[in-house]
Order: structure tokens, then sequence, then C-alpha cells
């Protein structure tokens, strides 16, 4: 079992899909490649943004994840 936390630089598209995330080391407390990869899919397939059509073609911005052990 691991713990740490995951910082995740993220694109949006205009429609709120996040379309790339990867790994920012510097602000991260763990290199884990399991965390990291946790974290990527979880934010891909489960987070949405509110959609704006005149909003630039993608938006950037971070997402922090905070993995502890129970």
């Amino acid at each position: 079992k691991e713990e740490g936390v995951v910082v995740l630089k993220i694109k949006v598209d205009r429609n709120g899909k996040v379309i790339e995330a990867r790994p920012v080391l510097q602000e991260s407390s763990t290199v884990s490649v399991y965390l990291t990869n946790l974290a990527i899919k979880d934010v891909i397939e489960n987070y949405r943004f509110n959609s704006d059509p005149d909003a630039s073609f993608t938006q950037v911005g971070k997402i922090r994840y905070v993995f502890q052990l129970k």
C-alpha cells in the first residue's frame, strides 16, 4: 500500500472534458507510478467541467490528489 500527493496538470476542452493529464513531479510528494496512474485514470474518466463554446480551445489547470492509508 502506498500514500502521497499527486499533482496533475490537466487540459480541458471547450466541452468540459479532460483531454490530457500529466504529473507535476516537482509539486507531488510521491513518484509512485501506481498512484499517478490511478489519479490520471480518475481525472480523465470522471471529471467534467462546465462547457463554454466561447472559451479558448483548451483550458489548463492543476488537480491535487491526496492518497492516504486507512
